[in-house]
């Protein structure tokens, strides 16, 4: 699983996950309002998972959600290098950094 939070049980759970944040703060009223529609329901099904992440995607929420998680990875591994870890600390830290952006699988 990706950081961008973008996963069917993610959705059906209802979680406020960045992604979902960028599209409602950036898409048009119509829209937000489907969105709306969809997250009123009090159980989702596998379907308005399906048509989340389509509406998601129409509004490059994937790509917004990685571009800022390897913004803020920089950051941290910035702040890191600072503070006077060993290599081989900055290595694991690297590590961890790369499994929290790209996923573990």
């Amino acid at each position: 699983q990706s950081c961008d939070g973008m996963t069917p049980s993610n959705l059906l759970n209802k979680k406020k996950s960045l992604p979902l944040i960028h599209t409602l703060e950036n898409s048009p009223v119509s829209t937000k309002r489907e969105l709306g529609n969809i997250y009123a329901k009090r159980v989702l099904e596998p379907d308005d998972a399906a048509r989340i992440i389509a509406i998601l995607d129409d509004a490059n929420a994937r790509d917004f959600a990685e571009e800022k998680a390897t913004q803020l990875a920089q950051e941290a591994l910035a702040g890191f290098q600072s503070t006077g870890v060993s290599d081989e600390g900055l290595d694991l830290i690297r590590d961890i950094i790369k499994w929290a952006v790209e996923g573990n699988g």
